[in-house]
C-alpha cells in the first residue's frame, strides 16, 4: 500500500501529496521527499526528542514528508490508516521547523504544511519563518543574512525544545549568477551544507544536492575533499536522471541524497537505484568510479553544444575588439591545445582566458 493510500481523505495532506509544484526554485515530488526522510532511519522518527529543521523550505514538502513518516511509523500495526486528526496532532506537536528562502516560498510552505485555514495562525508562523536570504529578483544569496536567520532559528528551537536533537533536512538552492559570460553561475549548495555541518547543534543532515560535487570543480574541490575524508557520510543515494525527483528540472550530472551523521564513522551505504553497497567513498572502487564519471559529466558538454549552436562560425580575420566576451570551443568540451577562442561579436580567434 502506498503512503498516499494510508491517509484518510479528510486530511489536507491529500491536497498536497504528489501534486506540489513550485516556481523558480524546484520542488521535490513528495514521494521522493519521503525517500529522503528514510535516510534517518526508524530510531530518529520514533524519538519524540528529535526535531526536524528545513533551513531552505520551498514548499514545505520536506517537512510534510517528515511529519507523515513519523505519524505512520508511530501508529499501531493494526491501524495503518492515518486520519486527519492524527496527522494534525503530528504537525502541531512542535517537532517541525522551517526557514524559507523568500516571502513567496514562505507563504507556500505555510500553506503546504499547515493547510489553508491554519496557515494564517500567528502562533504557527514562529515555527516556519521567512528567512528572506535569497533575492526573488536575481536569485542572489545574502550569505550573512542566511547565517543570521539560521542561527536565530537554532536558538528558537533550543529554547522551545531544550535538550532536543536537531536533524536538518531539505533541498538547498543550487547556484547563483556570478556575473560571468552568459548564464555563468557558481555553486552555492555546498555553503549551506557546510553551515549545517559546522553547527554543533545539528546532529544529522539529509540533503538533496547536485551530484557533480563528487567530481569537484568550480568552488567545490575543498567541499568534496572534506566530505569524502570525513567518514561521516552514512548514506548516499544517486539519481542519474534528476527528473526522477524534480520532474520539471534537468540537472546535468544528476542529483544525490547525502546523509551526514556526526556520530557515524565508517563506510557509506551507496545506492544508485539498482545496486546497493557499503563502500569507502574516498577509494576508487567500481561504484565510486562510475558515480564520479557520471557526476563529473556536468554542464561542459551542454555548454559546448549551446555555444556551437549560437555562436560558432569559421575564422573570418581580425581579432575581436571586445576580448572580455571571448570563449573557446573544443571537440571535447575541455581546454586543450587544439582549442580556438571566439567571441559572439567578432566571431574571430582571440588570445584571452575564460572563466566559464
Amino acid at each position: 500500500m502506498s503512503l498516499a493510500r494510508k491517509i484518510i481523505p479528510d486530511s489536507h495532506v491529500v491536497d498536497i501529496l504528489g501534486s506540489t509544484k513550485g516556481r523558480d526554485q524546484p520542488v521535490m515530488l513528495v514521494e521522493k521527499a519521503l525517500l529522503l526522510i528514510d535516510c534517518f532511519g526508524e530510531s530518529v522518527l520514533a524519538d519524540q526528542n528529535t526535531v526536524f529543521f528545513d533551513p531552505f523550505s520551498k514548499a514545505g514538502e520536506v517537512l510534510l514528508a517528515a511529519a507523515l513518516k513519523s505519524c505512520l511509523h508511530n501508529k499501531k500495526p493494526a491501524t495503518p490508516i492515518a486520519s486527519s486528526e492524527e496527522i494534525t496532532q503530528e504537525l502541531y506537536n512542535g517537532r517541525y521547523f522551517g526557514l524559507a528562502l523568500d516571502e513567496r516560498h514562505y507563504l507556500l510552505s505555510l500553506r503546504t504544511f499547515y493547510g489553508n485555514e491554519r496557515s494564517h495562525n500567528a502562533m504557527l508562523k514562529k515555527y516556519i519563518r521567512n528567512g528572506n536570504y535569497l533575492s526573488e529578483t536575481n536569485g542572489r544569496l545574502d550569505e550573512s543574512k542566511f547565517k543570521e536567520e539560521f542561527n536565530g532559528m537554532i536558538e528558537f528551537i533550543k529554547k522551545n525544545k531544550p535538550n532536543c536533537k536537531i536533524v536538518a533536512v531539505g533541498n538547498p538552492p543550487y547556484q547563483e549568477s556570478d556575473g560571468g559570460f552568459g548564464k555563468s553561475a557558481k555553486s552555492i549548495y555546498h555553503l549551506f551544507a557546510e553551515t549545517l555541518i559546522d553547527n554543533p547543534a545539528i546532529n544529522q543532515l539529509a540533503l538533496v544536492i547536485p551530484s557533480r560535487w563528487f567530481g569537484g570543480g568550480k568552488g567545490l574541490d575543498q567541499f568534496r575533499d572534506r566530505i569524502i575524508k570525513s567518514k561521516n557520510v552514512k548514506n548516499l543515494r544517486y539519481f542519474k536522471n534528476s527528473n526522477e525527483v524534480f520532474p520539471t528540472v534537468d540537472i546535468n550530472g544528476g542529483i544525490c541524497f547525502i546523509h551526514w551523521d556526526k556520530s557515524f564513522s565508517g563506510n557509506t551505504k551507496f545506492s544508485d537505484g539498482t545496486n546497493q553497497n557499503e563502500i569507502d567513498i574516498s577509494q576508487e572502487d567500481s561504484s565510486v568510479t562510475k558515480f564520479k564519471k557520471e557526476a563529473a559529466a556536468t554542464s561542459l558538454p551542454a555548454r559546448r553544444r549551446m555555444w556551437k549552436f549560437y555562436f560558432y562560425m569559421p575564422h573570418i580575420g581580425a581579432l575581436p575588439t571586445s576580448l572580455s566576451l571571448a570563449f573557446r570551443l573544443t571537440s571535447s568540451g575541455l581546454r586543450n591545445s587544439r582549442s580556438r577562442w571566439y567571441t559572439h561579436k567578432a566571431l574571430a580567434p582571440a588570445s584571452v582566458d575564460s572563466h566559464c
